[in-house]
């Protein structure tokens, strides 16, 4: 098997009991990543203290640019190092200890990004994330997706894989197409960087998902999120709507019935509300919001 260097790159922020269990999975792996890079956006529970103790890591403090700006630091770091493949994961979630040794045969140059699949628990009978049912060339369509274990794995039978991927959970991105494709874009803060990245690397060469490969991470949910968050969510999702989809108009619909009842138990100013749809509509985006 050909020698591949293998960074891995987690963004972490205030979630510090959750990333000791992230760290631990990524550090007893069955087959080691030659590096393991933290980027810790500005965390104020003891993080950087922790994480100045932990041997075998490359610790980066960094201002809070959201879960975007901290993986594009990352990335550009794990290129600078030489890494050929770059695994990405947030705090919250954590790989199998087998993840990377049941991946690494499917780390190919005709690939973009290879993703574990992403589950919510070993017990689970749905993903965390639905997988969008395509082929390469294609774009994607409206009703054809699912989150079914069974399905999924019965549609890897062949290859071993199933195109599409939950990226940024457990995600491996190939440094060749980033020159293509660009870095995740920073100014999409959170909630949504990732769709927009798997779209512009889609174009570029197709992304897979290993299913024996695993990786824990929790469902989203919108039920329990702040204001702040939900403006990014809302902003964001209307502007990849627009930008990638079909039936954008009625995904956007449906969005924004969606989130204006997690604006209302949130108790948020509906102008907050409004501001997203009209900053999504626009395109007006960009980080360092706080509406």
């Amino acid at each position: 098997m050909m020698s591949i260097k293998i960074t891995a790159v987690i963004v972490t922020r205030n979630r510090i009991e959750l990333l000791k269990q992230c760290l631990h999975s990524v550090l007893n792996q069955t087959i080691q990543p030659n590096q393991v890079i933290v980027i810790d956006n500005d965390s104020t529970d003891g993080t950087r203290e922790y994480l100045s103790s932990v041997s075998g890591i490359d610790f980066i403090k960094n201002e809070n640019t959201g879960g975007a700006g901290g993986f594009r630091l990352g990335i550009d770091l794990a290129l600078e190092a030489g890494a050929d493949w770059i695994w990405c994961m947030d705090d919250d979630g954590r790989p199998a200890l087998d993840a990377l040794e049941k991946i690494r045969p499917y780390l190919s140059p005709e690939f973009s990004a290879v993703n574990s699949l992403v589950l919510p628990s070993e017990e689970s009978q749905t993903s965390s994330f639905f997988l969008v049912k395509i082929n390469p060339g294609e774009k994607p369509s409206f009703f054809k997706k699912t989150n079914r274990i069974s399905e999924i794995r019965k549609v890897a039978e062949e290859k071993g894989f199933v195109y599409y991927g939950s990226l940024l959970n457990g995600t491996f991105i190939n440094r060749e197409v980033l020159s293509k494709s660009g870095n995740v874009d920073p100014r999409f803060f959170i909630w949504g960087d990732e769709v927009d990245f798997l779209w512009r690397l889609w174009k570029i060469a197709p992304i897979i998902t290993v299913p024996d490969s695993l990786h824990f991470h929790p469902a989203p949910s919108t039920n329990s999120a702040p204001a702040w968050k939900l403006y990014y969510g809302l902003r964001n999702h209307i502007h990849i709507n627009k930008k990638y989809f079909n039936f954008s108009f009625l995904r956007n619909i449906l969005l924004i019935l969606r989130y204006l009842s997690a604006f209302l138990k949130s108790k948020a100013p509906l102008k907050m509300y409004f501001k997203a749809i009209a900053d999504g509509i626009s395109g007006n985006i960009h980080a360092g919001v706080r509406p």
